[in-house]
């Protein structure tokens, strides 16, 4: 079984945009649609390696979509007197 057929989930992140991918399907980030994976509403690829070489050739959106991650995982982990 390939990577590509494996899907998303379960794959190890060979890049930093790919560590991105599955943190940011971890934590909710992308909105995913079939094989599609979108942030904010705007399309990031079809598949893992579309959406890993968009966001290579896209810094400003692969920083946006870290720190989103960031944000998400800060807000996971406060302590539950913080949340309220």
């Amino acid at each position: 079984m390939t990577k590509s057929s494996a899907g998303f989930s379960g794959s190890s992140p060979e890049s930093k945009e790919g560590a991105l991918i599955d943190a940011g399907l971890d934590l909710g980030i992308f909105e995913k649609r079939g094989t599609w994976l979108s942030f904010n509403g705007t399309q990031v690829g079809q598949g893992r390696d579309a959406a890993r070489e968009n966001l290579r050739k896209d810094p400003e959106m692969a920083k946006q979509i870290r720190e989103a991650i960031l944000k998400k995982y800060e807000e996971k982990n406060q302590p539950p007197e913080a949340k309220a």
